[in-house]
């Protein structure tokens, strides 16, 4: 485990000891298992998320969740995802007992419920910050821009009543995503994690049924989010980099490209424990290798600046690619 001054970075007004924050899953769900975490390494955890319909249910709101998401209710239930709201907020108080590192917690919403009004207990908990996983979804023929649209009126009324770091988890899929990124700014969101990774259904050939399908990211998931690390960065809000996480290649490459820190998960249920051992290890070994004495030294080094030309850089590369001398 690095103690190293030279790993230090902040996201989102948090100080953290190395860029390694562990993401939203069943490992941040015990104070036990945030402890290990820290031990191992970890510079923060987001608690396992508390969704939208756990709180519907608590609450009342639109009736029975039950009936409305049947499917829904039945996945939470049967993988232990059912955490009453109040639960919540103990394992944040008791994790903050245990352990020094940052705290970020964590709502997973995709509608208009009254969210201000639990974020709010989060905050008097304890929480050092509060993760919001927006992922809008419709089967319907929506206008243009509904979709940013639902972000923004969740993220105000949330900023509006509390005074947590905020930081907004949003998918690839939006129609301008350096617009919204702006705007979340300018309400005074300090944090973006990119990206939200979907669990995509699949079709079981055999069974001929929906079936869920690949759990774990892979290093290859991560090369196409490079370029909008380099591109939202440097904006007025830090971003932090997820998905395809597993090693220090993935993370040294993030903070090039001005990223502030990694969310990592499926590597450390592939690996264990270890992976953030080695990963700090490794990073630890290139900043030697590079005589860099600290990651403010390298960070956002290949930063996509506001004047440059970014579409002819980026056709640029396109054609290099498709003319290149392997092809």
């Amino acid at each position: 485990m690095s103690n190293l001054e030279v790993l230090r970075t902040k996201f989102a007004g948090l100080e953290l000891k190395n860029p390694i924050i562990i993401g939203s899953c069943s490992l941040t769900s015990t104070p036990e298992s945030i402890q290990k975490l820290e031990k191992a390494g970890a510079a923060a955890v987001v608690l396992k998320s508390l969704f939208e319909e756990q709180l519907m249910s608590e609450s009342g709101l639109y009736g029975s969740v039950e009936a409305l998401h049947p499917e829904n209710w039945d996945y939470l239930k049967s993988f232990g995802t059912q955490i009453r709201p109040l639960d919540y907020i103990h394992l944040i108080q008791a994790t903050k007992s245990l352990v020094t590192i940052p705290i970020i917690a964590s709502l997973n919403c995709q509608n208009r419920p009254q969210w201000s009004e639990f974020a709010i207990l989060l905050q008097n908990a304890g929480a050092d910050a509060l993760e919001l996983n927006i992922a809008p979804w419709s089967n319907q023929a929506q206008a243009p821009g509904w979709a940013e649209q639902l972000v923004l009126e969740i993220v105000s009324q949330v900023r509006q009543d509390v005074s947590l770091p905020l930081i907004v988890k949003l998918s690839d899929n939006f129609s301008s995503l350096t617009w919204l990124v702006e705007q979340l700014t300018a309400l005074g969101v300090q944090g973006v994690t990119l990206f939200n990774r979907f669990y995509h259904p699949d079709i079981d050939i055999h069974e001929l049924k929906w079936s869920t399908g690949k759990r774990f990211s892979t290093p290859h998931e991560f090369g196409p989010h490079l370029k909008w690390y380099s591109l939202l960065s440097g904006r007025g809000v830090d971003v932090c980099a997820t998905g395809g996480v597993h090693s220090a290649e993935e993370v040294i490459k993030a903070l090039l490209a001005g990223a502030s820190c990694v969310q990592v998960v499926s590597a450390l249920y592939i690996n264990k424990y270890e992976t953030i051992i080695n990963i700090l290890k490794d990073i630890e070994l290139v900043l030697k290798e590079r005589c860099w004495e600290s990651i403010e030294d390298f960070q956002g080094a290949f930063r996509w600046d506001r004047g440059q030309n970014v579409e002819v850089l980026s056709r640029r590369q396109y054609i290099r690619y498709l003319v290149g001398k392997d092809f």
